[in-house]
């Protein structure tokens, strides 16, 4: 009877550990995820579609896109925000936005880091450019692209102060 209940242990537990289900582990820095190919697409999807809208010109349907993290859950930007990045790429407009790296680390600390090129006319031609650094983060099974704040919780703040 011994051996029966151990074997139906040991079966439960492998029955466990192999689900096809998003596995959770734990960090210092907030819970840890491992990604499944679906994280990988919805994070590519929101990233692609924020850097189509800036190639667009489309600045406030980007904006709109964004949001901040508060008290562990994402925050549409405000008005206030919304209107102050907005004003920044329209007076420095975008000629280019293209994706130069990501990390993915868990649920709440990522970066995808954007290169946009402004289109600001100058003597000596060399192209003028800004970043933009994204933090995707999942909250209840959906992903939502924040703009990167070393202060926020659950990001390695060792990455950004030494």
């Amino acid at each position: 009877m011994k051996k029966f209940l151990f074997c139906l242990a040991v079966l439960s537990f492998l029955l466990v550990s192999c689900s096809k289900e998003r596995k959770k582990t734990g960090n210092n820095f907030g819970p840890e995820i491992e990604f499944v190919k679906e994280d990988t697409l919805q994070i590519n999807s929101l990233v692609t579609e924020f850097m189509d809208l800036m190639n667009n010109k489309r600045i406030a349907d980007a904006a709109d896109m964004l949001y901040i993290v508060k008290d562990g859950k994402p925050v549409a930007f405000t008005d206030k925000q919304k209107k102050g990045f907005v004003t920044a790429y329209t007076l420095l407009p975008v000629k280019s936005c293209k994706l130069l790296s990501y990390e993915l680390i868990n649920e709440f600390n990522n970066e995808a880091k954007l290169q946009v090129e402004l289109d600001i006319p100058s003597e000596d031609k060399a192209p003028k450019m800004s970043k933009i650094f994204l933090n995707p983060i999942m909250v209840d099974d959906v992903w939502y692209l924040t703009t990167l704040d070393p202060n926020a919780e659950g990001v390695d703040r060792s990455k950004y102060f030494e």
